[in-house]
């Protein structure tokens, strides 16, 4: 383990959580959640540090001037805009294609609330993708799915009431554990795991949450 840029065979990770490609950029996206940083692996063959200083902190800036705090997962837009999970900071963070690090969502305090913006609380958020022009969110703590838009930080509850529990239904109704990684389809459904319930479990358009694996 460790931080180290250069080539693939030279350089180091230090607990690298989550992946994702790039599409507008051609590089993979790489969250180190203990080395606090973001790093971009291109298709011929560097690794590079893109946003962080290294320090376990929540400041934003540019590129290496950022701090960020237990970055777990990564979604990145089709102009190369990303939008990160900090676990430890429990902040989503957006960073633009040229590294700048600016905050979306989140208090800085690890406890669920609603709100929109620097208001709205998140207890350790990790997986996190597109639906649409939306991101979702697990929040896994919080035992929610929330959705945040990235125009302006608002945040509503997709799936959970918040109380560890097990139960399909609709939104306010639907109990979760641990959500932890979530991926979403075409259509808008979104697919997520229940890390403590060992499931998985879908949240079709119309808010329905309904297990498909496990039981």
């Amino acid at each position: 383990s460790g931080i180290t840029e250069g080539s693939l065979l030279v350089a180091q990770l230090d607990s690298p959580a989550d992946i994702t490609l790039d599409t507008f950029a051609g590089d993979l996206v790489v969250c180190e959640i203990s080395g606090h940083v973001i790093r971009r692996v291109s298709l011929q063959g560097r690794v590079n540090s893109w946003v962080g200083s290294g320090a376990a902190a929540s400041t934003p800036g540019i590129r290496l001037a950022a701090s960020l705090n237990g970055p777990v997962a990564t979604a990145v837009d089709a102009s190369g805009d990303g939008f990160l999970t900090s676990n430890y900071g429990c902040i989503i963070s957006k960073v633009t294609a040229g590294g700048t690090v600016s905050f979306l969502a989140g208090t800085g305090t690890c406890a669920h609330s609603p709100g929109t913006g620097a208001t709205a609380g998140f207890d350790e958020p990790v997986g996190i993708a597109f639906r649409g022009a939306a991101l979702i969110v697990c929040e896994n703590e919080g035992r929610y799915i929330r959705s945040v838009n990235p125009a302006d930080g608002s945040t509503a509850i997709e799936a959970g009431t918040g109380v560890l529990g097990f139960l399909d239904g609709s939104v306010g109704t639907s109990m979760i554990g641990m959500p932890y990684i979530v991926a979403v389809d075409g259509s808008g459904v979104a697919f997520f795991t229940d890390y403590s319930n060992a499931a998985v479990r879908k949240i079709d358009t119309s808010g329905v949450t309904t297990t498909i694996a496990g039981t």
